[in-house]
This record gives structure tokens, C-alpha cells and sequence, in this order.
């Protein structure tokens, strides 16, 4: 069985260690641009603009490490507090595929795929036809999963409140600024405006994610915590069991409940 123990002051730890790593990134790619890209490596390997390279890896894990603590906390033996563990697990394979989707330029291929239906979808500069299918695709979820989502502001008030303040910075980098420099400043006429424009757009982005990661967090750890009458910090052991260990638990199940029956 994997396990590891986080607590919500190591979550702290980790959004303020995210938000240094998404500053640092952000400095290199205007630093870069404002010199005049002095070395061919570094663009590449920095550049906020581009595919692999740092900040996507950078930006994949961040999404995966959202859907993996989603699914931990749908799938571990302690959790059996609502929302329920299928709504949890949809999320995280959710974000889970926006990892694979920054990773694998999925997105950046979806207008040749359906090239003939982008023509008469909404977008910019011929740009932008998978923000209409993302949106669509979001819509539905939301509206199918809204019930789950309002158990969640109602008894997790402060972690869901996180979570959605991290999907509007989010958003605010990935559609708003991106439908910005799609129609003013992918012209090549202001190279270093652009560089700025996209330095805010993918910092948002990265930023938005680490305060939905920091929400999940607390989420997982409050709703997996063991109550305890000791003066010790909220934590949550994540689990993911192998099939021995199933076999084990359910043996030892059924050893106490014959030794219950024995006893009477």
C-alpha cells in the first residue's frame, strides 16, 4: 500500500513553493524577450509560449497532482463522507486529461480534427475553436454535476470556495487573456507587449492551478481525517490499496466478527 501523510500546513508549504517556481518562470521568459533572446536553448526551454518544455511539464503536473488527489480521495477505505466517490473520480479523471491535453497539444490540434465545424464555431482570428468545445464540454459537466457541487459549498464552504477561485484565475489566463492575444497581438508588431500578454496569461494559468491544488488539498485532508480528541493539526493519510491488502482486510473482517459472535 502507498501512503503519505500531508497536513494542512505542508498544503501552505506547497502553494507558496508553487507560486515562487511560476514567478521564477515568468521572469526568465520577459528577462529572455527584453535581452533579446540571447541563447536558443534557454527560449526553448522557457518559453511560456511553446510545448515541451519546463513550464508545460510544470503546468501537466500541476493538473495531475489535482486529478490524482481527487481520485485518492474518492477511492480511500476512509472516505466514506459525501460528495461520492464517483463524482470525485469524474473530476480528477477531469483534470487528469487537461494534464495529458498540456502535455500532448491536444487543444492546439482540435481545429484541424473538426476543421470542417470550426468554420462555424466562435473564435478569433480563425484562432480559438477549441475554447467553444472546452466550454460546451464544461457547460454539460456543470449542469449534470451541480446537486454534488452544492453539498460541496455547503459543507466544505471554505475549500470549494478556494477551488473556484482558482478555476477563475484559471480561466481568466486561459480564455481571456489568450482571446486577447489572439485578436491584438499575435501580429508579430509588439513582440514585447506579447511577451508580457503571455507571461500574465500563462502565470494565471499555472497560478490558478496551485490554488485549485491548494483548495483540493484541504478538501482531501478535511474529509479523510480521523476525528481525535489530541490537540494535532488536520491530516489526511492517502492510500491507494493494493488487492493483497483488500484480501487482508476483508480476512481480518471476518476473524472480529467471529470473534464478536464468539464472545456472546
Amino acid at each position: 500500500m502507498l501512503q503519505f501523510r500531508c497536513t494542512l500546513q505542508d498544503a501552505r508549504k506547497l502553494l507558496f513553493l508553487l507560486f515562487t517556481i511560476e514567478i521564477i518562470l515568468a521572469v526568465i521568459f520577459v528577462a529572455d524577450y527584453v535581452m533579446g533572446k540571447p541563447s536558443y536553448s534557454i527560449h526553448v526551454l522557457f518559453d511560456l509560449d511553446g510545448e515541451a518544455c519546463i513550464p508545460a511539464w510544470f503546468s501537466s503536473m500541476q493538473l495531475f497532482l489535482i486529478g490524482a488527489v481527487f481520485l485518492l480521495a474518492g477511492r480511500a477505505p476512509a472516505a466514506s463522507r459525501p460528495p461520492p466517490a464517483l463524482f470525485l473520480m469524474l473530476i480528477g479523471a477531469g483534470f487528469i486529461f487537461l494534464s495529458a491535453d498540456e502535455a500532448g497539444m491536444i487543444h492546439e490540434r482540435l481545429r484541424g480534427l473538426v476543421k470542417h465545424a470550426a468554420a462555424a464555431m466562435p473564435q478569433v482570428n480563425s484562432h480559438g475553436a477549441w475554447i467553444s468545445i472546452y466550454a460546451v464540454v464544461g457547460t454539460v459537466l456543470l449542469l449534470s454535476c451541480y446537486r454534488h457541487l452544492l453539498f460541496m459549498f455547503k459543507f466544505f464552504r471554505r475549500e470549494a470556495a478556494i477551488i473556484m477561485s482558482g478555476f477563475g484565475i484559471m480561466c481568466l489566463g486561459a480564455v481571456g487573456l489568450e482571446i486577447i492575444s489572439y485578436a491584438f497581438l499575435r501580429n508579430g508588431a509588439t513582440p514585447l507587449l506579447y511577451a508580457l500578454e503571455v507571461a500574465l496569461e500563462e502565470f494565471f494559468e499555472m497560478a490558478g492551478a496551485s490554488v485549485i491544488l491548494y483548495g483540493v488539498t484541504r478538501f482531501a485532508i478535511n474529509r479523510l481525517q480521523v476525528p481525535t480528541m489530541d490537540a494535532i493539526p488536520p491530516a489526511a493519510t492517502f492510500s491507494v490499496p493494493t488487492s493483497a491488502v483488500a484480501d487482508c482486510s476483508s480476512t481480518a473482517m471476518g476473524q472480529a466478527a467471529h470473534s464478536v459472535d464468539a464472545t456472546r
